[in-house]
């Protein structure tokens, strides 16, 4: 699944899992957000298969974060940004972050292999820069298909492989 998030300046990001065979895709999903306080469930990308869906969004982000989701229903999100932010000694950011979400089924999420990718290449050339966000990011909420909106368990570099082996979703923004 690919997923192209259009701003000047930024590249497009890719979500993609090896051992998910027939996938099927779907636009402007809406999936339970379990992580954070207060984010919205809508303007998700997804796809789903095999008992696996993956879905990633963009969603802004600055100067306060909003459920403002500009999509087009088909996977593309659009930001004019005019204006760079800085935080936590980080210039020059974008308004929008984006979200991802790993909804296993039943199975651990654990159990998969996840690459999350950033084409580092503006030109119509590919370069993707691969990573799995289960082992970069520390901070992912995890939780099963019964977990509230906002109510997921945030990881800590401690915790995140034992979350990860006894839960079916991972997410973060």
């Amino acid at each position: 699944m690919q997923v192209t998030f259009r701003r000047i300046g930024v590249k497009s990001l890719l979500l993609a899992t090896a051992l998910v065979a027939t996938m099927s895709a779907h636009a402007d999903a809406t999936i339970t957000a379990i992580f954070g306080s207060g984010v919205g469930d809508n303007g998700w990308t997804a796809q789903s298969g095999s008992g696996v869906e993956l879905a990633l969004r963009a969603r802004e982000r600055f100067p306060v974060p909003t459920n403002n989701v500009p999509s087009n229903g088909a996977g593309t999100y659009n930001f004019s940004d005019t204006t760079a932010y800085s935080l936590y000694g980080f210039n020059n950011l974008a308004s929008w972050n984006f979200d991802f979400s790993i909804n296993s089924g039943t199975a651990s999420v654990s159990g998969y292999t996840y690459q999350l990718g950033i084409d580092t290449d503006a030109s119509a050339g590919m370069s993707f820069t691969v990573l799995d966000p289960l082992a970069v990011f520390n901070d992912n909420s995890f939780g099963n298909n019964g977990t509230t909106q906002g109510n997921g368990t945030d990881a800590t570099i401690g915790t995140k492989a034992a979350l990860a082996a006894a839960n079916s979703i991972a997410q973060n923004s």
